[in-house]
């Protein structure tokens, strides 16, 4: 196959076959903008999602009622695995406050839960995780084999209420640096002991955008109770 390219006098000039390099680039460009197009239509998607996300908390759920109808039901009593959960994020919250936030500065959204956080795409995971009932603490320092790494999530699993297991999201895999920390963090947690799969998860983005099919995947087969 060879290529033409337009001329400003709208006449055609030919480029050659698809192995030379200006026609590479062009094939990229036109990649780069079909990409860019399926990004700002998911994050659209995206953007409609967190504003119309709604948790079921319970006290999220009560303070959502008519002011009527609260005394009614403001005094039910979560469940003791509800209790249970609530406990593990507490303890893990307060531990997490003893460290300093790491590059503060990229935390530039809120998830639906109120919690600040690096991506549109993070939220999504995280009103999946709320909506499913799976207790999570994001960013949490973990401290293995002397460094101190932060997965995006650390969540406690409902099949025992005391398995914790780390989910990595992949959102930079363009950039080499991002690349190559995760690579570095995926070998230390396989050296010390973590299997992925079982103990780590990492789900991310596809050209098409963030699958939420990924998450809720690890959710149903790893994290609820098994029926």
């Amino acid at each position: 196959m060879y290529y033409y390219e337009l001329t400003p006098e709208k006449k055609r000039r030919y480029l050659g076959n698809g192995d030379k390099e200006r026609v590479r680039l062009i094939k990229e460009a036109h990649y780069l903008e079909h990409a860019v197009r399926i990004i700002d239509r998911d994050l659209d998607l995206l953007d409609m999602l967190l504003r119309e996300f709604q948790s079921t908390d319970h006290a999220d759920v009560v303070n959502s009622l008519p002011k009527v109808y609260r005394d009614a039901v403001v005094t039910l009593n979560a469940s003791e695995e509800d209790s249970y959960g609530a406990e593990w994020k507490r303890e893990k919250e307060a531990y997490k406050s003893q460290f300093e936030i790491k590059y503060p500065e990229g935390l530039t959204e809120i998830a639906p839960d109120g919690t600040p956080i690096r991506s549109k795409s993070e939220g999504l995971v995280i009103a999946l995780l709320n909506a499913y009932g799976i207790p999570y603490v994001y960013e949490l320092p973990h401290i293995i084999d002397g460094k101190d790494l932060r997965p995006d999530f650390t969540v406690l699993s409902r099949r025992d209420n005391k398995t914790e297991v780390i989910i990595e999201y992949l959102g930079l895999m363009e950039y080499r640096n991002y690349v190559n920390s995760l690579a570095w963090k995926i070998r230390v947690y396989s050296n010390a002991g973590y299997v992925f799969s079982k103990d780590f998860f990492l789900v991310g983005e596809s050209r098409r955008g963030f699958d939420p099919s990924s998450i809720r995947k690890i959710i149903e087969n790893w994290l609820l109770p098994e029926s």
